[in-house]
């Protein structure tokens, strides 16, 4: 792959500078600001047209939905503990409940009620176009986020991952039990429920407590997320304005605040999705420079929502073209950029990589997510693969 041997090395050059000169980059602050005006920059410097940062705003903090959440059903629940009365089962009830429906929607990339006690803030998506040769008949959106994470305790170990996803389910279960068991007992005046309190009570101050460390956690340095996912898509910008294809129309989204939410991509969609129009594709890069490639077949933190449009054979397809890579696919833990446009019913698919084809453990939102484990031989299977996508898309346009 002697061609892809000279984009990936350019995806690295990109990805170590950003690495370098920026490091880690919340949702919302002056870094993440910064790399997106370094891609703007050499977006510009290809001879892209229309490039551009377009503002929004979005939540600065993915823990403080949680937060707001566990602590009033925790309010609830104390109060029903402490104080025995009918009218306190009823308001613990009610704020259970509200707990319940604001974080579903959150985990679920909805709004809801807890966004309007959310601190918000400025980001911006870099944005640029590169026209095809002849007229215009596909599009298609190549997109990877800028935005790093915070370094929480819940994800530094395997061990500490799969205790908090239990114990955090255990905190939403016990938020639905006390709102159905807390109603009950003001409806049929069953005093005992209230003692219901004392199960839910330490899940749900456990649940408060790590979503409190994680919010003010160290910030990732994230070079594998998703900073080789910018590189690539840099060096596929450079790709594409060189040789351009003959037919498709070829956008290149650089969004913030991913991390948080997806609010950049769901930004983009507000702005341009009947612009662009239902048969276009979104090609999502997502974790890309630690293994090898691998599709992602369905996405959501709660709901797994499937890849959709045939999606999922076009990137096999692509695969089966270049022979050196060993494609494979994986059910998505939680969610990428592309989440938004499948919820849409838009035509999406997220380019990842399978860190244990290559023997390395995940360093996903620690503080080793560094370049030395990102490795060229992945951006160069990553560029490779998602070329080929736009390549079969421009062959049947």
């Amino acid at each position: 792959m002697p061609e892809s041997t000279h984009y990936g090395q350019i995806a690295l050059d990109h990805t170590r500078w950003i690495m370098e000169e920026i490091g880690g980059r919340l949702s919302c602050s002056p870094e993440e600001r910064r790399a997106a005006e370094y891609v703007a920059g050499q977006l510009k410097r290809m001879r892209v047209s229309q490039v551009v940062l377009e503002p929004f705003q979005a939540a600065k903090s993915t823990y403080w939905p949680p937060i707001l959440a566990f602590s009033v059903a925790l309010v609830g629940v104390l109060a029903v503990i402490l104080i025995d009365s009918r009218w306190v089962l009823l308001l613990a009830a009610l704020l259970n409940m509200m707990a319940v429906w604001g974080f579903w929607n959150e985990l679920d990339l909805n709004p809801s009620w807890l966004r309007r006690f959310t601190p918000f803030g400025d980001s911006q998506n870099a944005i640029g176009v590169i026209l095809p040769v002849q007229e215009v008949r596909r599009r298609v959106v190549i997109c990877a986020h800028l935005d790093t994470h915070r370094a929480p305790l819940y994800t530094s170990t395997v061990t500490w991952q799969k205790l908090f996803n239990l114990l955090l389910l255990l905190a939403f279960m016990s938020m639905v039990l006390g709102g159905v068991a807390f109603f009950l007992g003001f409806l049929l005046n069953l005093d005992w429920t209230r003692w219901i309190g004392l199960a839910a009570a330490p899940m749900l101050i456990f649940a408060l407590l790590i979503s409190i460390q994680a919010h003010g956690a160290a910030v990732s340095p994230g070079a594998n997320d998703n900073t080789a996912s910018v590189g690539v898509a840099l060096a596929l910008a450079d790709w594409l304005t060189a040789e351009p294809p003959a037919h498709v129309e070829t956008w290149l989204v650089f969004t913030g605040c991913e991390e948080v939410g997806a609010y950049g991509m769901s930004a983009f969609l507000d702005a341009h999705a009947a612009e662009l129009g239902p048969e276009t594709i979104f090609l999502v890069l997502e974790q890309i420079g630690t293994g090898n490639p691998q599709l992602v077949t369905a996405e959501g933190l709660i709901i797994k929502r499937p890849v959709q449009n045939g999606m999922l054979s076009l990137g096999r397809q692509a695969g089966a073209v270049l022979p050196e890579i060993k494609l494979t696919e994986i059910v998505g833990e939680a969610y990428s950029d592309a989440l938004p446009a499948i919820k849409r019913g838009l035509a999406a698919l997220t380019i990842t990589g399978d860190q244990a084809a290559i023997g390395e453990t995940s360093h996903w939102h620690q503080m080793s997510d560094t370049m030395e484990h990102i490795y060229l031989e992945s951006l160069q299977q990553a560029f490779a693969l998602a070329r080929e996508v736009v390549r079969q898309v421009d062959s049947t346009a």
